[in-house]
């Protein structure tokens, strides 16, 4: 569980011709980008870097919340690449 304040890996990236996107969303990400008065459902794209909760804990936020109510971003994509272990 968080404490209030903490938040989690994101990185937000606007391009000059408007398009937008993040890469990693960690909890509390849609808290700050809210506050930033960005709009979740505006996005483009969501890249994962990799699956551990502290990079992927707002993806529920994205797609059931009344904040990104009408749309949401047009794809979450990975950026993962395997590892000889097979650990991400």
């Amino acid at each position: 569980m968080l404490r209030p304040g903490q938040m989690n890996t994101s990185i937000y990236v606007e391009l000059g011709n408007g398009d937008t996107f993040i890469f990693d969303f960690g909890e509390g990400a849609v808290t700050n980008y809210l506050a930033s008065g960005i709009l979740i459902n505006k996005l483009n794209d969501i890249f994962i870097s990799h699956l551990h909760v502290d990079y992927i804990g707002s993806l529920p936020w994205t797609y059931g919340s009344p904040e990104a109510s009408s749309s949401s971003p047009q794809s979450v994509r990975s950026c993962m690449t395997p590892t000889v272990s097979g650990r991400t």
